[in-house]
């Protein structure tokens, strides 16, 4: 034989060596690689091995699942805690009062009327915030509301009158509601049959703590809710509260008025 055919021999042999061995190191990776040795020891190791597979396969799933799950409740859930800011810059003068003593109207009044929601309320708890230039020595700030729709109440969170020109100390008395039913507010109610309450509920802001809720029905029956506070003629106050109208769609009969007098 010669020189030449001895060459391409021991090539084509150490060639087949390699390819063989690739081969080995591909089926020892692969699980469900055919096996021509079947002897006691290979046949654990490759059951072992389509075990080890097969968690891993159900850990990748079990993963996607989750992950989809989460975004999923992170886009249909996100409006139940979000907080709009509507910034309304409003100076409300006060020339006409109404008074708080005696017997309260149930009617809406536009008396130093601040904020009237007739239609399209805020679904999530917006902020609404105002400029009032106080003509007394005494001021007082009222909401009042009325829904015909069940399970779409109204919520109140977060009330503070602040002087302009102060460090921004709140001049209201439990403005979080934080400190129950009993302190700062005076509550009003035009029927017996269901009055508006400050409430703990998880619709309240941050989906905890306290907030006023009426949720009462018809519109007829009107709810309010005002404190009185102390002020300075002339003095400028930013006066700022949040509001959210529960429920899925709007419907017919809603109101809430804030005044300030």
């Amino acid at each position: 034989m010669s020189q030449s055919s001895n060459l391409r021999s021991v090539w084509e042999e150490e060639g087949a060596g390699t390819s063989s061995s690739t081969s080995n190191r591909m089926r020892r990776f692969w699980p469900y690689s055919t096996q021509t040795d079947y002897s006691e020891g290979n046949l654990m190791t490759m059951k072992i091995r389509r075990l080890l597979f097969a968690i891993i396969a159900i850990l990748a799933i079990t993963l996607l699942v989750l992950l989809v799950v989460a975004v999923y409740y992170a886009l249909t859930h996100s409006t139940s805690t979000s907080t709009s800011t509507t910034i309304s810059s409003v100076t409300v003068v006060g020339t006409t009062r109404l008074t708080t003593s005696g017997t309260i109207a149930c009617v809406f009044s536009n008396v130093s009327l601040l904020l009237s929601i007739t239609s399209s309320p805020p679904t999530i708890f917006t902020a609404f915030s105002y400029l009032y230039n106080a003509t007394s020595t005494t001021t007082t700030l009222r909401f009042t509301s009325a829904t015909d729709n069940p399970t779409k109440d109204w919520f109140i969170d977060n009330v503070s009158v602040v002087d302009v020109a102060s460090s921004g100390t709140n001049l209201l008395v439990n403005g979080d509601f934080e400190s129950g039913a009993s302190v700062g507010w005076q509550l009003h109610s035009c029927s017996g049959s269901c009055n508006g309450s400050i409430i703990t509920s998880t619709m309240c802001m941050g989906g905890s703590g306290n907030c006023y809720n009426n949720p009462c029905q018809p519109i007829s029956n009107l709810q309010l809710i005002d404190q009185s506070f102390n002020t300075n003629i002339g003095t400028t106050y930013n006066v700022t509260f949040y509001i959210l109208k529960s429920g899925s769609g709007v419907g017919p009969g809603i109101s809430m008025y804030a005044n300030i007098f």
